[in-house]
């Protein structure tokens, strides 16, 4: 038998914000992506993540079990997080709501 985790009742809390300027959002232990030697599914650099990712189906994309998951958002903003937590005040959930409480102007290049 698992453990039994109890959570409150309370709604959820805001527990911050996240900034998305890149169309898309991952979920994961940074530690299995930052580093050296990446794992493959996710590209040798950022140029490839971002083209394996454009391309990913379905949205969300799962990642090797349990390396992360990326959602592509399609458009570019800050988004509220929100956490609930067992009676301990462990965190036991989280939520982001993909709509944006600011929209972020398109990054573009400049030339030197």
């Amino acid at each position: 038998m698992g453990i039994v985790v109890k959570v409150r009742k309370e709604n959820w809390r805001k527990g911050g914000i996240v900034s998305v300027d890149s169309g898309m959002l991952w979920l994961g232990d940074p530690s299995y992506v930052l580093h050296r030697s990446p794992p493959k599914e996710v590209g040798k650099d950022w140029d490839d993540f971002c083209k394996i990712n454009k391309k990913s189906q379905p949205n969300p994309k799962q990642f090797r079990k349990g390396l992360g998951v990326n959602f592509l958002l399609g458009a570019d903003g800050v988004y509220p997080v929100y956490v609930r937590k067992d009676a301990r005040g462990v965190v036991v959930a989280v939520k982001v709501e993909f709509t944006p409480l600011h929209s972020l102007p398109t990054r573009r290049r400049v030339k030197r």
